[in-house]
């Protein structure tokens, strides 16, 4: 009987061990769904944040009457005014601006080949960059929205015969005199929910990186996206290329 004395405490302390682990995977198995949870809802916010502002995008470009050269036309004012490469930012300020942009001093054109794999502006303006601490989607001062538009410099050739030729058009019934691809870049981001140094994310991400990688010659740079996910923002980067053509139609005069 002596030689089993202390065993009871044995028992229940190896009792109290596997209640312990149990609890510590049980919690962590918590923390991990948490933060699939929390990943899905914030790639969703950025999604339709984007989404969104894609749609606005376009409507702004429906507008009658409105000047060719006039930022009320985002993407035909990059058409009508950028360099080919170049890359036209306009920050999307819903609570300050009702359009995208007013005029063409809320853009800021930028030069990727300027400053090594950053970017620079090449028209003095700094109003199209995005502020990280006060311009944000809403008033839940959460998403902020970077947008830049560019002519491509890829060639046509890697795209298919007809490709760009508008529907139910032929020769004989309409003539097309250019065709103008515009890609659209639109990041949206949460500042808030990142560690780092927002000054540091400003100047060297915002303010020194273009988008696009899709070119030839920009392949392999580090993009905004790419800069910002080195930072550990959460981000998210969408891209749309717009064609826009002039046509002239024939018309029988009676």
């Amino acid at each position: 009987m002596r030689a089993q004395q202390g065993s009871a405490l044995i028992a229940v302390m190896f009792i109290l061990l596997l209640i312990s682990l149990l609890g510590a995977l049980a919690i962590r198995q918590g923390l991990t769904s948490l933060n699939i949870a929390t990943n899905s809802q914030v790639n969703a916010l950025l999604f339709q944040s984007a989404d969104s502002l894609f749609a606005k995008l376009e409507q702004a470009t429906n507008i009658e009457g409105a000047a060719l050269g006039s930022m009320q036309n985002p993407i035909i004012f990059a058409a009508t005014t950028a360099i080919d490469g170049n890359e036209i930012f306009i920050c999307h300020r819903p609570l300050t601006d009702a359009a995208v942009a007013k005029d063409s001093n809320n853009a800021t054109t930028v030069d990727p080949d300027e400053v090594g794999n950053g970017a620079t502006s090449v028209d003095g303006r700094g109003t199209g960059y995005c502020d990280l601490t006060k311009d944000f989607n809403s008033a839940r001062r959460a998403v902020v929205s970077q947008v830049a538009v560019m002519v491509p410099q890829d060639g046509a050739q890697d795209y298919a015969p007809f490709e760009f030729a508008p529907r139910k058009t032929d020769d004989d019934g309409a003539k097309i005199d250019e065709v103008k691809r515009i890609r659209t870049y639109i990041t949206s981001m949460l500042p808030s929910l990142s560690d780092a140094d927002l000054s540091a994310v400003q100047s060297e991400c915002i303010e020194n990186r273009s988008n696009d990688n899709m070119d030839t010659e920009n392949q392999g740079r580090e993009t905004l996206l790419d800069c910002l996910a080195r930072y550990g923002v959460p981000a998210k980067t969408q891209v749309q290329e717009y064609q826009l053509t002039t046509l002239f139609q024939q018309r029988v005069l009676k």
